[in-house]
């Protein structure tokens, strides 16, 4: 099997009030035990997420517009969870069909030119750009994880990332105890330009309002809450035309003109409470350690888990 890897981009540490609106709204319902999720790339472990919160085939857009495509060419179906502290997490599982896989080259810096998934997260909803550059003062707050279909885990931060080389090594966020993740690609042995390949991502990670690249001391913690509404953008790069990637990107529709810089423009998801209760809650998958480090408690009680919610009740929140 081989593995998905994800390399944590960058972000800064300067907070905005200024609130953007895609016009679209996601719900990501809770994960009833986190302790019996297991970040292998498999979705064996979310029997319990109701389908209506999945994004679908046709939740996607080309929105890069540089050939025609269609569901023979690209598909994806998406689903995300949460808990609350002291496991403080946020879920993800996608599975993909692609027509021709791009992996060109190993080079942390020319991922952009491969097939691979840019997530991008504001989490306390404040907006402004996900990139710090030339003048990291303008920006807001926000970072960004790549994740690359076949290679280690390694991070590039000069795409849209902090001014200078790349990083040596993954930066701390990327890796546990603040982020889990896996994957599994058929044929297994896929390379560069394999034909019909099909391939999952899932990771865990713990969220950050504000992400210091050098470590976690002066790092703060977003704490999930039911109703919260956070920004996030997920766009999947489709590079298997010609000499040059990158030809598709991938995007939620509505999210369009948000891709992975502009949190103004990026999707909202709310969190959704789908247990009767958050009292009491478990901490820590059977690989994701104890939970959320900034957050002590003891991990040793499980709830059990209970039915989700009916989707009429998810739409009342819709109504509020």
């Amino acid at each position: 099997m081989k593995r998905i890897f994800l390399g944590l981009f960058l972000t800064v540490a300067m907070a905005s009030m200024a609130f953007g609106h895609s016009g679209v709204t996601n719900f990501v319902p809770t994960v009833p035990d986190p302790t019996t999720m297991n970040i292998d790339g498999l979705e064996d472990d979310w029997g319990w997420f109701d389908p209506e919160f999945a994004q679908l085939p046709d939740d996607f857009v080309d929105s890069g517009n540089r050939s025609t495509t269609g569901a023979d060419d690209w598909s994806s179906v998406q689903q995300w969870g949460w808990t609350p502290p002291p496991d403080n997490a946020l879920f993800f599982f996608t599975r993909i069909f692609d027509d021709t896989l791009r992996a060109e080259s190993e080079d942390r810096t020319s991922w952009w030119n491969n097939d691979n998934l840019q997530m991008a997260f504001d989490l306390d909803h404040g907006g402004g750009n996900t990139t710090v550059n030339e003048n990291p003062e303008e920006f807001q707050n926000g970072y960004r994880h790549h994740i690359n279909p076949l290679w280690a885990p390694v991070v590039g931060i000069s795409m849209g990332g902090l001014a200078g080389a790349p990083a040596a090594a993954p930066h701390w966020g990327g890796e546990p105890p603040w982020a889990f993740e896996d994957g599994i690609i058929l044929p297994p042995d896929a390379d560069h330009f394999s034909a019909n390949v099909e391939y999952t991502i899932e990771f865990k990670i713990h969220p950050h309002d504000i992400y210091d690249p050098d470590s976690p001391d002066n790092t703060i913690a977003h704490v999930n809450g039911p109703d919260q509404v956070l920004h996030i953008a997920s766009v999947y790069e489709d590079g298997d035309l010609g000499d040059h990637g990158g030809q598709n990107r991938w995007v939620q529709q509505g999210g369009e003109g948000g891709d992975t810089v502009n949190a103004d423009a990026m999707i909202d998801w709310q969190l959704i409470q789908t247990v009767d209760s958050l009292e009491g809650y478990p901490c820590g998958s059977i690989n994701g350690g104890s939970g959320d480090p900034r957050f002590a408690a003891d991990c040793t009680s499980v709830v059990t888990a209970v039915e989700h919610s009916t989707w009429a009740r998810i739409k009342s929140h819709i109504t509020r």
